[in-house]
This record gives structure tokens, sequence and C-alpha cells, in this order.
């Protein structure tokens, strides 16, 4: 199954003769965004690392994921609106979701015609369940692609741990949703924990979370018992698929 996601940014630094518009580095501050530039190398980096295999700038792929479907390709598609467009409580999620981005029924409604399945996760409370659903549906024959809208104050509702076994990291440690580096308080406490990207969450190993639910992405979860370096004695070599003939 591919995840994709289908709301991608990516920038370059600011300079004199592309300068940015008022107000925008005190808007990426606030919504706990990076103001360094964010390069296409440095997004399939974090891709890799996340298990991300696809990705889309903005929900302007409506063509592919058609064609995911046409083709039976199972795939999950998430992008994100704002639900309460600066009145709620949190960070503001700014003034383009009511200005310019605000579609009547939300993106779903937008989805629904070329996917198999299109729905929201409204609340932080239902969005595990709701990825895990869209998931099912992806695979289930006919396979082919599904669409789940995740808000913005859906994705903020939800703490960052930034522990010793995190690979990279790209989350600014300045915003209200970085809650350190130690994960077994908030573990012990949490009904789901993300991990992304992290080879040895728990130490000691004993130490996982009793009642919650542990979701990983990353192609290097698979890789906790592997020795440092992938070599040793013990380590699987892969087979030649061709072999050349003699002479």
């Amino acid at each position: 199954m591919f995840i994709v996601d289908s709301q991608v940014h990516i920038w370059k630094e600011e300079t004199p003769d592309r300068p940015w518009i008022k107000g925008a580095r005190e808007r990426m501050r606030l919504n706990g965004h990076r103001e360094a530039a964010f390069t296409y190398t440095e997004c399939v980096a974090l891709m890799d690392s996340a298990g991300v295999d696809r990705a889309l700038i903005l929900l302007q792929g409506a063509n592919a994921i058609h064609g995911a479907l046409l083709t039976g390709a199972p795939m999950v598609i998430c992008s994100g609106e704002s639900t309460g467009y600066g009145d709620g409580a949190g960070p503001d999620p700014g003034s383009q979701w009511y200005r310019n981005l605000s579609v009547v029924g939300g993106p779903q409604g937008v989805a629904a015609p070329f996917t198999k399945w299109a729905c929201a996760a409204a609340d932080v409370n239902v969005l595990y369940g709701m990825v895990k659903r869209a998931g099912e549906l992806a695979n289930q024959a006919p396979a082919g692609p599904v669409y789940l809208n995740t808000p913005v104050e859906t994705l903020l509702a939800l703490p960052v741990v930034e522990p010793q076994s995190a690979l990279c990291a790209n989350f600014p440690r300045t915003s209200f949703l970085h809650a350190g580096g130690e994960l077994a308080p908030l573990a012990a406490e949490a009904d789901l924990v993300i991990l992304l990207g992290c080879r040895a969450p728990w130490y000691p190993p004993t130490a996982k979370p009793g009642g919650a639910t542990a979701a990983a992405r990353g192609r290097l979860r698979e890789r906790g018992r592997q020795p440092p370096g992938g070599g040793g004695q013990g380590a699987r070599r892969e087979r030649p698929r061709f072999r050349p003939r003699p002479g």
C-alpha cells in the first residue's frame, strides 16, 4: 500500500528580489513551522525516513489519484483544512484558510468523485481509527485510493516528543506542542503513540506503554535487531537475481 502526502510545501530562502509577504515569518513561528528553507532534497529524505512513498504539492493531484482508481492501486491520501478559522483554542492556522482555501463541504467532497471513499477526521480522538480504517478500505477489493481530511486543528493537538532514538527531527523546540525528550511519562498515560523513524523507542526494552496502541512508520523500524552498520557474520546477504552465463 502506498502512503501519499497530498499537501507538501517547499520553499526557498527569502531574498531581496523575492521577499516574503509581510508577517510571514511571525505566522510561521506562531504555527510551529521552521523559518529556514525547505528544499526538495530534504523533503524526499524526510519522506524516506517516515515511510511516505509519494507526495504532491498541494491537492492538485486529481488526475494521478483518478489513475490510481482506474488501475486499482491502493493508497491513502491525506490533506488538511481548517475547521475553526482562528476562533478555536490553540495556534492560529492563518487567515488564508478562511479567505481563500475554504471549500464548501470540505475537501472530502472534492475528492469523493475520484476515490473509493472520502471522509474527515474531525477530532484527534478519532484520528488513529480513521487512518487505520482508510488503509483497510484501500486494500479491500477492488483496491484503490481513499481520501482522509485531516484538519490543521486535529494535527496540532498531538504533542511531539524528540527522544534519543529519533533518527531525524524537524519540529521546532520553541513550539508549545514540543513535549521534551522523555517519552516514558507521556506514554504511561497515552492511548496512542505514533513512532516516526525510531529504531528503539523504549528503554529499557520492557518499558513499553501498557494501555497504548503504538503505530510505527518508517522503513528503519524493522532494523531493530540488525547490528550497527548492517553487517556482521550473521548478516543475511541478498542473492543476485540474475547470473551471467559462462563464456
